[in-house]
């Protein structure tokens, strides 16, 4: 907002401003969870992660949508919300 790490975190509080990652899809979704991603790096800069089930005509897909602050401690959450299908 300001470019300044700190006014922007007050600019944003003052007025109360939210955000959100959002999945849309054609096909019926199934479920969902929000988790509040940890803040290692950037305290005052809070990131959440939401997952969701997409029943598509080839089986359920797990979705997730997010927006990182280019935190390490983010990005091993994420990779942990991730179904890995080989396992």
């Amino acid at each position: 907002v300001f470019g300044f790490g700190i006014l922007d975190w007050l600019g944003v509080w003052i007025m109360n401003f939210e955000e959100g990652p959002a999945v849309l899809s054609r096909f019926p979704i199934h479920g969902q969870a929000t988790y509040d991603l940890p803040r290692c790096a950037k305290f005052f800069d809070p990131r959440v992660a939401l997952r969701v089930d997409v029943e598509t005509p080839a089986g359920t897909l797990a979705v997730i949508s997010t927006h990182i602050s280019r935190d390490a401690c983010q990005t091993r959450r994420i990779a942990e919300l991730a179904p890995c299908p080989h396992s």
